[in-house]
């Protein structure tokens, strides 16, 4: 009998009747759309907690860059005025609890929604696996 090569044996083990192996195919962009999102969320996440430094720090309101601050926040932080029960009665050194229910509620929805992009992308690589390996010929 005739020596056959390592090589030789690999290429064979390779071809001889096994399923085809499976190739990659990445989500277009997922690493981009994880990172985008993680920045949108970070991005208001650190807006509301300037805000909270604010009202912890006591500074007044009407300085122009704590009042461009304020501004800024308070689109996020409108959805959950209803959550105070009290009106202010003055504008610094107050702490708002529609600013600590905003944070939570960002956070929490930008953690779901990342976790949910991950399931997805992990169901898709298991219906490309169950298709690829009920494709293949026996």
């Amino acid at each position: 009998m005739a020596a056959i090569s390592p090589s030789m044996r690999r290429r064979r083990s390779l071809t001889s009747g096994r399923r085809p192996r499976l190739t990659r195919v990445p989500l277009p962009g997922f690493r981009a759309h994880l990172f985008m999102l993680g920045v949108a969320f970070g991005a208001v996440e650190g807006l509301l907690g300037l805000r909270l430094w604010a009202q912890f720090s006591g500074n007044d309101v009407t300085a122009p860059l704590l009042g461009a601050l304020y501004d800024l926040s308070s689109a996020f932080i409108d959805p959950f005025r209803d959550a105070e029960t009290t009106a202010p009665v003055r504008d610094h050194g107050l702490l708002e609890l529609a600013t600590l229910l905003a944070l939570e509620v960002y956070f929490v929805a930008g953690l779901l929604l990342v976790v949910a992009l991950v399931l997805l992308r992990m169901a898709r690589r298991t219906l490309l696996r169950r298709s690829v390996a009920g494709s293949s010929p026996n």
